[in-house]
This record gives structure tokens, C-alpha cells and sequence, in this order.
């Protein structure tokens, strides 16, 4: 307890406002990258990098592995660069993590690493903005058998004219081969997207979004499938009661859509479909000069269902459990630097005061 007293005072002469990472997210909940402005949508929307430039940002975290996402739990190291260059906009990111494969049987599989982004953006009445994204890596152990690699692909395209945005994420390419036993055994993702846009009316954002993606996985001859299908329609809004304090909240239609084939014969095929209301509402205050805090709470209503198809096995219906899911946060300041992070809560729901501040980002602003 005392070190993190410490912490914060040694940190207490720090001054608020510039966000830029992950823990900001999470802590302002569901669908909140949706409507809400942050330097972090540059991965969402490519041409917001006209408007989030000149800083350098470190998400802290443990070096990428072969295995498992990057989230809240196990976050990965990663950060990056966006710098202003006359009515251009450029930005270097490294560590970015665009992960796809994890349900394709055969854990053995090479997964993204060491990528690299790309951004270049402009303003010339329409804002626009692209992103390049590029991973490449092998293993070679000895044994022709036991070669892995992996490459991908990936490009981004976005616009913002005045009060509306459109954008599209796309996955060229994500293909591993070699799974560590068996050189001709490969997970691929085909093309895949994430298309959505946005205006702004009245103060209320509606957002759309749409994802499509699909595996494939060749294992000892034999091809499986995992398909993954999304649509998020909603509306959001962001109230400022004062120049250091806003409340915000958004609702939101979604329903996910997951297929899997083992390639079996006869093949086994499983469908899992969610719809869900998730409504989110919370804060986000200057608490003082130097500290914001921010938190909020979500949970789905009305709409809360589950569905499971599988073949030859009758259809299984519920509702989905636990959805109230409460996050909260905080950024310490010093001039242009901004540590933001997780405040840290035990699983009694209490204060974890051994450790205050979990996925940390760090921002300098230039």
C-alpha cells in the first residue's frame, strides 16, 4: 500500500488529457471505440491519424508469444510513433496484434509476430488515411518436418468528411505452415473485413459495423473450418457537465455468428449465434490537475440470448450469464506525459491495493 502511495505522489506533480491507449478503452466499456474520440481508433479508422498525430505511445506488457491474444489479463508489449509532416500525417507502430487462428486445431501453428504498421494520412477537406500492416516469422529447428513460418498481410482504408466516417480493416493474408510435426499441416485465414462508419447528429453518434472472417485449417489431409460473422448497430453520446468532467452511455445492437466444420466424414458442424442490448453508460472526470479517473458499467438487456446448432443433436437455448461487467481507470499527468492505466480490483470486488494500476500505457505528446 505504501509503495503505490508513493507511486502516485511521485507522480502527483503530473498535469491531464492526453489518452491514448487500450486501458482508456477498456475502462469506458462496451462499444466505446465506437463513439467515443481517442488516439486509439487509428487502428479502427486509418484517417483519424489527421487529428491524433505528434505523440509517441508504449503499451506495457509482456513480449508477444506463440500463444494466446493480447488482452486485459496478459496484455502484449507493443507502441509506436504518429508525427505530423506538413498536410500529411505519418505513423510507425510495432507489435500490433492481429491474431485469427486460435481455433484452428493444432496448437503447434506459428501465430503473428513482430509486426510491423504503417500509417500516412492527409487533410484536404476530406480527411483520408491509410494503413499497412506486415508480419513475418519461422522456425527452422533442424528437422524438415519441424519448419514453421508465418506471414501476413493486412491493409486499412478510412475517410471523415465533417460529421461522418466510413472505414474498411482488411486481412489480405494470415497463413502459418508447419505446426511443428508435420511440414505440409497450415492455418490460413482467407480474406477477411471489417467495414463501418459513423455520423454525428445532435450530439448522438450512430455507428455501424460489420466483420467477416473465416479459417481454415488442412490437418493431416483433412480441412476444417472456423467462420466468424458480427454486426454492431447503435448509438452513443458524450455530455459535457463541465469543462473537466462528461458523462457518457451507448446502446447497441449485436449479434455474433460462429460456424465450425471438422472436416470429418461425416462432418460435424457446430453453429453459435449470440444477440444481445448491451448497454454501457459511465464517466470520465479531471478529478485534479494532475489525475482522471474514469469508469463504467454494461450489461445487456432485453436482448441476452445464445443459441448452439450441432449436428445430429438438438438446438440448445439460453441466456447468457453474468453480462453486468463494471471497469474503471485512471490517467496521471506531467505536462505532455500521460501514464494511463487498469485500476486494479480484487476478485472480492474490492481495491487491490498491491496492484493499483494493471495495462498501463504510457503517451508523450510532442
Amino acid at each position: 500500500m505504501r509503495r503505490n502511495v508513493l507511486l502516485i505522489a511521485g507522480l502527483a506533480v503530473l498535469s491531464t488529457s492526453a489518452f491514448a491507449s487500450k486501458a482508456r478503452i477498456e475502462a469506458l466499456g462496451t462499444n466505446s471505440n465506437l463513439y467515443i474520440k481517442d488516439n486509439r481508433n487509428v487502428f479502427r479508422n486509418a484517417a483519424t491519424i489527421n487529428s491524433n498525430k505528434n505523440y509517441i505511445v508504449t503499451e506495457w506488457g509482456t513480449q508477444g508469444t506463440a500463444s494466446g491474444n493480447d488482452d486485459a489479463a496478459t496484455p502484449r508489449a507493443e507502441g509506436g510513433f504518429f508525427k505530423e509532416a506538413g498536410s500529411l500525417a505519418y505513423g510507425l507502430y510495432l507489435g500490433n496484434d492481429e491474431q485469427a487462428k486460435a481455433a484452428v486445431t493444432g496448437a503447434g501453428f506459428l501465430r503473428q509476430d513482430n509486426a510491423l504498421d504503417l500509417f500516412l494520412g492527409g487533410d484536404a477537406g476530406l480527411q483520408w488515411g491509410a494503413r499497412v500492416h506486415y508480419a513475418n516469422s519461422k522456425d527452422e529447428p533442424g528437422t524438415a518436418a519441424a519448419v514453421r513460418k508465418n506471414t501476413a498481410i493486412g491493409l486499412g482504408l478510412g475517410v471523415v468528411m465533417g460529421a461522418a466516417e466510413g472505414y474498411a480493416n482488411v486481412d489480405l493474408s494470415d497463413k502459418s505452415e508447419g505446426d511443428g510435426t508435420t511440414a505440409s499441416n497450415e492455418a490460413k485465414q482467407k480474406p477477411s473485413f471489417t467495414v463501418g462508419g459513423s455520423y454525428v447528429w445532435s450530439d448522438y453518434t450512430f455507428f455501424a459495423e460489420v466483420a467477416n472472417a473465416k479459417v481454415e485449417g488442412k490437418i493431416a489431409g483433412v480441412t476444417e473450418t472456423d467462420k466468424d460473422f458480427a454486426v454492431t448497430v447503435g448509438a452513443g453520446r458524450v455530455m459535457e457537465i463541465n469543462p473537466t468532467a462528461r458523462i457518457f452511455g451507448n446502446v447497441a445492437f449485436a449479434m455474433t455468428k460462429n460456424e465450425t466444420n471438422d472436416g470429418a466424414s461425416p462432418a460435424t458442424e457446430v453453429k453459435t449465434t449470440n444477440t444481445a442490448l448491451p448497454v454501457t453508460f459511465g464517466f470520465e472526470t479531471d478529478a485534479t490537475s494532475w489525475l482522471a479517473l474514469r469508469g463504467s458499467v454494461s450489461q445487456n438487456v432485453v436482448l441476452n440470448n445464445n443459441k448452439v446448432e450441432t449436428t445430429g443433436v438438438a438446438a440448445t437455448k439460453t441466456t447468457n450469464a453474468n453480462t453486468t461487467n463494471v471497469n474503471a481507470g485512471a490517467s496521471l499527468t506531467f505536462g505532455k506525459l500521460a501514464l494511463d492505466g487498469s485500476i486494479g480490483v480484487k476478485a472480492s470486488g474490492t481495491l487491490n491495493t498491491d496492484n493499483l494500476l494493471s495495462r498501463v500505457g504510457a503517451t508523450y505528446s510532442f
